[in-house]
């Protein structure tokens, strides 16, 4: 669960939330290392709790800032560009 956490946590870190869901994202943060704090001390009920509550605030932050306003496109929410073999005007043009 800690490890879903994480990766959610980094999704929202790519996403800008850092920025755009400044909330969402430090509790996120916060719950995460709460649980990685449980998990060290044993206490696994208390560690998978905390493990959840970041999981879906980090996916409140990352529906957040994907959604803000403010946020232009990024690069990763754009469709892989295809690589040019040949540029008009070289000779190389079918």
């Amino acid at each position: 669960m800690i490890r879903d956490a994480s990766v959610q946590l980094e999704a929202a870190r790519v996403s800008d939330a850092e920025r755009y869901a400044q909330f969402e994202y430090r509790a996120a943060a916060e719950c995460l290392h709460k649980a990685k704090q449980e998990q060290s001390y044993s206490e696994y009920k208390a560690a998978i709790e905390l493990a959840q509550a970041a999981h879906v605030f980090a996916e409140k932050a990352r529906a957040r800032a994907l959604g803000h306003p403010d946020r232009g496109p990024a690069a990763s929410d754009q469709p892989p560009r295809p690589k040019v073999i040949a540029e008009p005007g070289d000779g190389l043009d079918l």
